[in-house]
Formats: C-alpha cells, structure tokens, sequence
C-alpha cells in the first residue's frame, strides 16, 4: 500500500469467535492497518479509541448486529462498518437485509474484507461520493 504512516486505518474487529479474531488480527495487521479486537461488540461502546472502520461478526445474530451497529455509530458518527458472518447464513441473509447490512463470508476471501474496510473507511466513503 502507499499509504503513509499517518493515513493507518484503525480498524476494530468484533467477533465471540476467537479464533476469526486472531486470524484477522494477524492478515489485517500485515496490511498495515491499526488492529484492535473485541469479543463483545457492546464493549466497544465504552472505549474512547476512534476507529475508522469497525467490522461485526454476525453470526449470532443479525439483528443484534444491527443494533449494534446504529449504538455505535452515534457514538464514533464517522467509522465505516463491515458486516462479516458465517457462509451458511449469508445467503439467506442477504435477501432480507437492508443494503446497508450486506454480509461477507467471514472465512471466504480476507482480500475482499480488506477491500471492503478500505471503501467502508471515512477516505474510501468519500472518494465513492466524490
């Protein structure tokens, strides 16, 4: 990538399934994005570290995971968000959920989550505007 040092995206990865935090924590981090990881996505209300794109494991629930998503962003109003969830219930899914709560396999493709943190971020949202 040829961004400097100071445009690194801070991207938070929610998700109670440990071992898709360590592996995207690990190839997210090689792709020189800041990294912080969550098991409980509730917990992220109560952190004062602004990210630029939080990404939501669905696979529990996507309601939840809506919720979730409209609590933070009133409290972080200029973070992206990527909604990831498990293969098996992301076709059933997507015919019913708003555009907005598109999901993506979580285990399928890790260069299509980081193209898809890169356009969810503040700089990816306004380049798709301009």
């Amino acid at each position: 990538s040829d961004a400097s040092a100071n445009d690194t995206l801070r991207v938070v990865v929610a998700s109670a399934d440990s071992r898709f935090l360590r592996v995207a924590r690990f190839l997210l981090s090689r792709k020189a994005f800041d990294v912080e990881t969550s098991r409980d996505a509730r917990s992220l209300m109560k952190s004062s570290h602004p990210w630029d794109v939080v990404v939501l494991d669905s696979s529990a629930s996507l309601a939840t995971t809506a919720r979730v998503m409209r609590e933070l962003s009133v409290v972080n109003p200029s973070a992206g968000f990527v909604i990831v969830g498990d293969a098996s219930s992301v076709g059933e899914l997507d015919a019913a959920a708003p555009q907005a709560l598109r999901v993506l396999p979580k285990w399928e493709s890790f260069d299509r989550l980081v193209d898809a943190i890169v356009l969810a971020s503040p700089a990816g949202r306004s380049a798709a505007g301009a």
